[in-house]
């Protein structure tokens, strides 16, 4: 199979030709930048992006307007568990369009959704296996499982 390659233009003009291992993805990242990431505790991710003060972490940016300056719950653990919107949304069975108020500060959690999300926070894993039994069994089946 033949290795894919980019050229590029350099300050110098000439183009150099790049591997794939350099070739940086849509987000800027090439699979050296990623691995080094992966190694990283998220002290030091978030150590390494304080430090940057023109690519500062949401949170601590200044407010430039109004509005909310943290950033909301559902969206630090849908980033926590490496989910999109839609895929967080199909797992844990809530409604997209509640998800993307929630992130978008259109709307709040109710308690029982702060409730609902701090499980899903701690125990992803145990909320996908009881979605799973109570979409194969209903509610009824659920709750006499759990009886006998």
């Amino acid at each position: 199979m033949k290795a894919k390659t980019a050229s590029v233009k350099t300050a110098s003009k000439k183009t150099a030709v790049l591997r794939d291992a350099d070739v940086p993805d849509k987000y800027g990242m090439t699979p050296a930048m990623y691995e080094r990431l992966d190694k990283m505790t998220e002290e030091e991710i978030m150590a390494n992006a304080r430090s940057d003060p023109d690519n500062l972490p949401l949170e601590d940016r200044k407010r430039t307007g109004p509005g909310p300056r943290l950033v909301c719950i559902a969206k630090r653990i849908r980033w926590k568990l490496q989910m999109s919107q839609s895929e967080f949304a199909e797992a844990f069975n809530i409604p997209l369009g509640t998800l993307r108020d929630w992130e978008q500060y259109r709307r709040d959690p109710d308690q029982s959704a702060q409730a609902y999300l701090a499980v899903i926070l701690h125990e992803p894993d145990a909320v996908r296996r009881a979605l799973a039994e109570w979409a194969r069994t209903g509610v009824m089946g659920a709750i006499e499982t759990t009886e006998s």
